[in-house]
Protein backbone atom coordinates (compact mmCIF):
# COMPACT_ATOMS: atom_id res chain seq x y z
CA UNK A 1 0.00 0.00 0.00
CA UNK A 2 2.84 2.39 0.80
CA UNK A 3 4.33 1.71 -2.64
CA UNK A 4 1.01 2.68 -4.26
CA UNK A 5 0.92 5.86 -2.19
CA UNK A 6 4.46 6.71 -3.29
CA UNK A 7 3.58 6.15 -6.96
CA UNK A 8 0.47 8.30 -6.55
CA UNK A 9 2.61 11.05 -5.06
CA UNK A 10 5.04 10.83 -7.94
CA UNK A 11 2.25 11.06 -10.49
CA UNK A 12 0.65 13.96 -8.65
CA UNK A 13 3.94 15.79 -8.34
CA UNK A 14 4.77 15.40 -12.03
CA UNK A 15 1.33 16.25 -13.45
CA UNK A 16 1.09 19.52 -15.40
CA UNK A 17 0.82 22.57 -13.16
CA UNK A 18 -2.52 23.60 -14.67
CA UNK A 19 -4.05 20.31 -13.53
CA UNK A 20 -2.93 20.59 -9.92
CA UNK A 21 -2.25 24.24 -9.02
CA UNK A 22 -2.03 23.90 -5.20
CA UNK A 23 -1.64 20.52 -3.49
CA UNK A 24 -1.34 19.88 0.23
CA UNK A 25 0.42 16.67 1.30
CA UNK A 26 -0.20 15.37 4.83
CA UNK A 27 -0.70 12.20 6.83
CA UNK A 28 2.80 10.74 7.02
CA UNK A 29 6.31 11.62 8.00
CA UNK A 30 7.62 14.37 5.73
CA UNK A 31 11.39 14.59 6.00
CA UNK A 32 13.06 17.71 4.68
CA UNK A 33 16.79 17.94 4.31
CA UNK A 34 16.75 21.58 5.33
CA UNK A 35 19.81 22.52 7.35
CA UNK A 36 22.52 20.26 8.74
CA UNK A 37 20.16 17.57 10.04
CA UNK A 38 16.91 16.16 8.64
CA UNK A 39 13.76 17.90 9.83
CA UNK A 40 10.27 16.39 10.00
CA UNK A 41 7.24 18.52 9.17
CA UNK A 42 3.51 17.78 9.19
CA UNK A 43 2.64 19.04 5.73
CA UNK A 44 3.96 20.26 2.40
CA UNK A 45 2.20 22.49 -0.11
CA UNK A 46 3.20 22.51 -3.75
CA UNK A 47 2.24 25.00 -6.40
CA UNK A 48 2.77 23.42 -9.78
CA UNK A 49 6.19 21.79 -9.65
CA UNK A 50 7.50 23.94 -6.79
CA UNK A 51 7.40 23.48 -3.03
CA UNK A 52 5.52 26.50 -1.69
CA UNK A 53 5.44 25.63 2.02
CA UNK A 54 6.70 23.01 4.49
CA UNK A 55 5.67 23.07 8.14
CA UNK A 56 2.73 22.61 10.50
CA UNK A 57 -0.46 21.32 8.84
CA UNK A 58 -2.53 24.22 10.20
CA UNK A 59 -0.25 26.74 8.47
CA UNK A 60 -0.06 24.56 5.36
CA UNK A 61 -3.87 24.62 5.01
CA UNK A 62 -3.77 28.43 5.15
CA UNK A 63 -0.93 28.58 2.60
CA UNK A 64 -2.67 26.15 0.24
CA UNK A 65 -6.07 27.85 0.26
CA UNK A 66 -9.52 26.30 0.30
CA UNK A 67 -9.37 25.02 -3.29
CA UNK A 68 -6.17 23.04 -2.88
CA UNK A 69 -6.19 19.32 -3.51
CA UNK A 70 -5.30 17.29 -0.42
CA UNK A 71 -3.20 14.17 -0.74
CA UNK A 72 -3.13 11.86 2.27
CA UNK A 73 0.17 10.03 2.52
CA UNK A 74 -1.53 7.20 4.43
CA UNK A 75 1.54 6.83 6.61
CA UNK A 76 4.05 6.75 3.73
CA UNK A 77 7.17 8.87 4.09
CA UNK A 78 7.63 11.83 1.78
CA UNK A 79 11.03 13.29 0.92
CA UNK A 80 10.20 16.61 -0.78
CA UNK A 81 12.82 17.79 -3.21
CA UNK A 82 14.71 14.49 -3.05
CA UNK A 83 17.39 14.19 -5.70
CA UNK A 84 18.85 10.76 -6.38
CA UNK A 85 22.56 11.21 -5.72
CA UNK A 86 23.27 7.67 -6.90
CA UNK A 87 22.11 8.24 -10.43
CA UNK A 88 24.21 6.80 -13.20
CA UNK A 89 22.91 9.41 -15.62
CA UNK A 90 26.28 11.15 -15.81
CA UNK A 91 27.84 7.96 -17.15
CA UNK A 92 25.96 8.63 -20.39
CA UNK A 93 28.15 11.66 -20.97
CA UNK A 94 31.31 9.74 -20.09
CA UNK A 95 30.47 6.81 -22.33
CA UNK A 96 29.28 8.81 -25.34
CA UNK A 97 31.43 7.74 -28.26
CA UNK A 98 32.93 4.96 -26.20
CA UNK A 99 32.89 1.25 -26.90
CA UNK A 100 29.76 -0.56 -25.75
CA UNK A 101 30.59 -4.23 -25.19
CA UNK A 102 26.89 -5.12 -25.10
CA UNK A 103 26.50 -4.01 -28.71
CA UNK A 104 25.27 -7.00 -30.72
CA UNK A 105 28.21 -6.69 -33.08
CA UNK A 106 30.42 -7.85 -30.19
CA UNK A 107 28.43 -10.99 -29.38
CA UNK A 108 31.36 -13.17 -30.42
CA UNK A 109 33.56 -11.73 -27.66
CA UNK A 110 33.82 -14.61 -25.21
CA UNK A 111 37.20 -14.16 -23.57
CA UNK A 112 39.80 -11.57 -22.51
CA UNK A 113 41.70 -11.89 -25.80
CA UNK A 114 38.45 -11.05 -27.63
CA UNK A 115 37.89 -8.01 -25.39
CA UNK A 116 41.41 -6.81 -26.17
CA UNK A 117 40.84 -7.29 -29.92
CA UNK A 118 37.56 -5.33 -29.87
CA UNK A 119 39.18 -2.48 -27.92
CA UNK A 120 42.18 -2.44 -30.27
CA UNK A 121 39.84 -2.29 -33.28
CA UNK A 122 37.76 0.48 -31.69
CA UNK A 123 40.86 2.61 -31.05
CA UNK A 124 42.03 2.06 -34.63
CA UNK A 125 38.63 3.08 -36.04
CA UNK A 126 37.97 6.00 -33.69
CA UNK A 127 41.23 7.17 -32.17
CA UNK A 128 40.79 9.58 -29.27
CA UNK A 129 42.01 13.16 -29.65
CA UNK A 130 45.49 13.83 -28.30
CA UNK A 131 45.27 13.43 -24.54
CA UNK A 132 41.75 12.01 -24.91
CA UNK A 133 40.54 8.88 -23.20
CA UNK A 134 39.05 5.71 -24.57
CA UNK A 135 36.07 4.54 -22.52
CA UNK A 136 34.79 0.98 -22.72
CA UNK A 137 31.57 0.22 -20.92
CA UNK A 138 29.21 -2.69 -20.22
CA UNK A 139 32.12 -5.01 -19.36
CA UNK A 140 30.76 -8.16 -17.71
CA UNK A 141 33.24 -10.80 -16.66
CA UNK A 142 30.41 -13.33 -16.33
CA UNK A 143 30.15 -13.39 -20.13
CA UNK A 144 33.79 -14.41 -20.52
CA UNK A 145 35.34 -17.87 -20.40
CA UNK A 146 37.82 -16.69 -17.72
CA UNK A 147 35.04 -15.29 -15.47
CA UNK A 148 37.36 -12.50 -14.31
CA UNK A 149 38.07 -8.85 -14.82
CA UNK A 150 40.50 -7.64 -17.44
CA UNK A 151 43.76 -6.49 -15.82
CA UNK A 152 45.74 -3.29 -16.09
CA UNK A 153 48.54 -5.22 -17.83
CA UNK A 154 46.09 -6.57 -20.41
CA UNK A 155 44.84 -3.04 -21.08
CA UNK A 156 48.43 -1.74 -21.27
CA UNK A 157 49.07 -4.32 -24.00
CA UNK A 158 46.21 -2.78 -26.02
CA UNK A 159 46.89 0.91 -25.41
CA UNK A 160 50.22 1.52 -23.69
CA UNK A 161 50.29 5.29 -24.30
CA UNK A 162 46.60 6.24 -24.32
CA UNK A 163 44.35 6.54 -21.27
CA UNK A 164 41.91 3.62 -21.36
CA UNK A 165 39.24 2.75 -18.81
CA UNK A 166 36.86 -0.22 -18.83
CA UNK A 167 33.64 0.29 -16.85
CA UNK A 168 31.85 -2.70 -15.36
CA UNK A 169 28.24 -3.28 -16.41
CA UNK A 170 27.14 -2.42 -12.84
CA UNK A 171 28.93 0.94 -13.05
CA UNK A 172 30.39 0.15 -9.63
CA UNK A 173 33.80 -0.91 -10.85
CA UNK A 174 36.38 -0.05 -13.44
CA UNK A 175 39.82 -1.10 -14.61
CA UNK A 176 42.22 1.48 -15.99
CA UNK A 177 45.45 1.09 -17.87
CA UNK A 178 48.70 2.67 -16.66
CA UNK A 179 48.32 5.73 -18.93
CA UNK A 180 44.87 6.42 -17.42
CA UNK A 181 46.17 6.03 -13.88
CA UNK A 182 49.02 8.41 -14.66
CA UNK A 183 46.66 10.95 -16.27
CA UNK A 184 44.29 10.80 -13.29
CA UNK A 185 47.06 11.32 -10.71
Amino acid sequence: MKFIAAVALLVAATAPAAAQDMVLYRGGPIVTMDGDTPQTVEAVVTKGDRIAFAGPEKDARRAAGKDAAVRDLAGATMLPGFIDAHSHFTVATMSAGGLDLRDKSHAAVTDITGVQAVIRDHIARTPPAPGGWTTVWQFDQENLAEKRYVTRAELDAVAPDRPLVVLHVSLHGAVANSAALKAAA
